[in-house]
């Protein structure tokens, strides 16, 4: 399972909350198995398991939930055991203190390295929980060929990405698994234990799906923040393989032969990937999605910058003696700790050419699907570009002078003049640098020289049609011009752009309120 698996090597949080929801799910069987006279060994173990899950994070509540779930069960099936504990005294006694070391371990040892829950223990770790459920902070994510903002993704984003990016041998393992169990719910009249073990552990994993898309939750990154659901996932899996092997065996056992062969050789593929491409291997898209070579461009790709080490490690190769200023687009400045000639400055990628820096080492993550495959993201001085499974993902770039950046630096001191003199130099060695037009199109109509104006925002359109700064430029240039209803319309294109464009509000506010004026 590379998604899984990739991650147990750079997530903090994901990967040890899969741990505690797995160790809960556990200790919850266990518990139901040894019920109506469990050990206080697995009541301890399970407490401790949920307390785990909590502290790292509110989520880990949910395991309360399945423990009530399974008792619920257990007595609706086996009514005649309620009466037996209810009337046996040392059994009801010692139920009720395991309950309570399951309730008090759980929710107060979870909270020990929680600073906001200590400070109301019962108020604020079920805020944290409500804001987990609607995480405000929206990430702009690339989501079938379209970069749109995650608090806008379709319902479908999250079982999607679980289609495409599980191995396919373990989604025809859950998919045989539920045929044997739909198939025993439906024709056996008795329900028997495995049964209902099966029915736990399909729960597990298929209420937080349901549950999340439900509730519309902000998701992203892919399956990340829904990692700990893999792992019910692929035990079920592995059950409906197993099922499936022992029904072929009856009738033949060299066709059990041949199946069990089929699905050691399906599994080759995922771990030749994780093998080959480490520490890069979470990036893993199945056939569905048509592999990593059509995912790229098309859905969200390094989102945890792993590829920018082996850029970082070539970069020491280069043995640069004297002090240079390495800029990235993502915050991994760790990498240099041990280089005291080496200084980290972050910026966004296209908008580069604003920052000082020496060397450039840029992940080609979260930028707009059209710049990637028309490769006009390409920037120049390029030293060398790293790949992952024939995808560029991450590029190493040399500046080969500051004009654009004391370009930038002139303007913003109001030489504007000055400012653009180094910008057209700028110009003449990066034609792809589309932020150059930007800012060169926002001098010229400071200058009021509208015509220049026009061909730099006609030209940066070539390179990015859809790109935010242009439009709120024109946008402004109609706003002076006193045409009020082109510049709404065109504030109107930006926000379906991008809705999130804080930087037209109070232009957009202006325009608005002069289209009042004129209507009063």
């Amino acid at each position: 399972m590379p998604r899984l698996a990739g991650h147990a090597f750079g997530n903090l949080k994901d990967i040890p909350f899969a741990t505690g929801y797995v160790a809960g799910l556990l200790m919850t069987i266990r518990f139901m198995k040894e019920f109506p006279h469990p050990r206080w060994k697995t009541s301890l173990l399970l407490g401790l398991a949920i307390a785990f899950t909590v502290s790292i994070r509110a989520g880990g509540f949910i395991l309360f939930g399945y423990l009530g779930l399974a008792l619920f069960g257990f007595f609706v099936l086996k009514p005649f055991y309620l009466t037996e504990i209810v009337s046996t005294k040392p059994v009801f006694v010692r139920l009720l203190g395991q309950g309570a070391a399951i309730l008090v371990i759980g929710y107060f040892a979870g909270l020990l390295f929680w600073p906001f829950a200590l400070q109301n223990i019962f108020i604020h770790p079920i805020e944290s929980l409500r804001v987990m459920e609607h995480y405000k902070v929206s990430i702009r994510q690339v989501f079938e060929g379209e970069l749109m903002w995650s608090t806008q993704l379709p319902w479908y984003y999250l079982p999607k990405w679980l289609l495409i990016s599980s191995p396919l041998m373990l989604l025809a393992g859950l998919v045989v698994y539920l045929v044997f169990f739909l198939k025993g719910m439906v024709f056996n009249l008795v329900i028997n234990k495995q049964m209902i073990l099966g029915g736990f552990v399909l729960f597990s994993f298929a209420f937080p799906l349901i549950y999340v898309m439900a509730i519309g939750s902000n998701l992203y990154s892919g399956i990340r923040q829904m990692l700990f659901i893999l792992p019910p996932m692929a035990l079920l899996s592995v059950w409906g393989i197993y099922k499936l092997l022992v029904l072929i065996s009856t009738r033949s056992r060299r066709l059990c032969y041949v199946f069990t062969l089929v699905f050691i050789v399906g599994l080759i593929w995922p771990f030749k990937h994780q093998a080959s491409t480490f520490p890069a291997d979470y990036i893993f898209f199945n056939s569905l999605a048509g592999g990593n070579k059509n995912a790229w461009g098309n859905y969200e790709y390094d989102y945890y910058f792993h590829s920018v080490k082996e850029a970082v490690d070539f970069l020491f190769q280069l043995d640069e003696k004297e002090e240079i200023v390495v800029a990235m687009n993502s915050n991994l400045s760790n990498y240099f700790d041990k280089n005291p000639n080496i200084h980290y400055t972050y910026t966004r990628f296209l908008e580069r050419s604003s920052a000082k820096w020496d060397y450039g080492i840029f992940g080609l993550n979260y930028l707009e699907p059209g710049l990637l495959k028309s490769n006009v993201w390409q920037p120049a001085g390029m030293v060398k570009t790293f790949y992952h499974k024939g995808n560029p993902v991450v590029v190493v770039v040399k500046r080969q002078d500051y004009s654009d950046y004391y370009g930038f630096s002139e303007i913003k001191n109001g030489n504007l003049q000055s400012g653009v003199e180094f910008l057209e130099t700028a110009l003449e060695g990066q034609k792809n640098n589309v932020w150059l037009y930007v800012n060169m199109a926002k001098a010229k109509l400071e200058l009021s020289e509208i015509e220049e104006f026009k061909f730099y925002l006609n030209e940066g359109k070539k390179l990015h049609p859809s790109y935010e700064p242009l439009f709120l430029l024109e946008a402004g240039y109609l706003f002076k011009e006193e045409k009020y209803d082109e510049a709404f319309r065109k504030l109107n294109q930006l926000f379906e752009i991008n809705p999130r464009y804080m930087p037209g509000i109070e232009l957009f506010k202006e325009v608005k309120a002069e289209m009042r004026k004129n209507r009063s």
